[in-house]
């Protein structure tokens, strides 16, 4: 009896290996099937890059700089290269992300660094954003740009894209900000700012005005200084200095 058991295993025995050299080989055919496929789409002409879209704020960045992708698979492109290089080359550009757009599009988006201010540093002037980020270097002081003054930037290599971290630089660029976005003083721009004293900080405007304050709430310091320069009833020639760091302005007369 027990060989006869042994002579009915065997078939099944067989039937089972066949069934899984059947499955092997419909996995290896379905693998070549989808690296070939993979293959084929790759490099099929519907997947080259045709068109680079560029946000509206990138239009300073110049053709060549993309060209390099242009025909290139839209699966080799990489992307954080493409970023790291972009951004690296223009310190302007921020939150940059390059994305696919398939099947034959690549799409910039960013959001672009404004120029707001401009700093001395060695016989030239740093111009910054809002966050302190270096965006340009000019040897000549740029008239449409407040100048901060009263601080020395720390040691060390100041390149495009560096941010220059000091408090009262963050100080001056929250003031300019403030001033910058208050609706009562759109007709009057800052000249020049020294921030030599956090506790008296001289912010001078055009039209010979000067602002003093100090380094605490500088928003309502600054509102109040609309709402003093909007008065009717105040002539500005008579105007030395309005000092915001008290619980009322006090304006000194000249």
């Amino acid at each position: 009896m027990p060989r006869k058991k042994k002579k009915n295993l065997l078939p099944l025995i067989i039937k089972s290996l066949l069934i899984l050299l059947i499955i092997a080989a419909a996995g290896g055919i379905g693998l070549l099937c989808y690296v070939e496929g993979g293959e084929l789409i790759r490099t099929s002409r519907r997947f080259t890059v045709k068109k680079i879209v560029i946000d509206p704020t990138l239009r300073f960045i110049q053709h060549r700089d993309l060209q390099v992708i242009q025909g290139q698979s839209i699966f080799d492109v990489d992307l954080q290269d493409m970023e790291s290089r972009l951004m690296l080359k223009y310190p302007e550009i921020s939150e940059l992300r390059v994305e696919r757009k398939f099947p034959d599009e690549i799409h910039l988006v960013a959001k672009k660094r404004m120029q707001l201010a401009q700093v001395p540093f060695r016989q030239s002037f740093l111009v910054v954003d809002d966050e302190g980020v270096v965006l340009a270097k000019k040897e000549k002081r740029d008239k449409e740009l407040p100048a901060i003054e009263g601080f020395k930037i720390p040691r060390g290599p100041v390149e495009l894209g560096s941010r220059i971290r000091h408090q009262r630089l963050r100080t001056a660029l929250e003031i300019i900000t403030s001033f910058n976005e208050n609706a009562a003083l759109s007709s009057y721009r800052i000249d020049n700012l020294d921030i030599d004293q956090s506790s008296k900080i001289m912010v001078y405007l055009d039209r010979d005005i000067k602002a003093i304050l100090d380094d605490q709430r500088v928003d309502r310091k600054i509102n109040v200084l609309g709402f003093v320069l909007t008065q009717g009833n105040l002539d500005l020639r008579e105007v030395n200095y309005i000092d915001l760091r008290f619980k009322d302005p006090i304006i000194g007369k000249k």
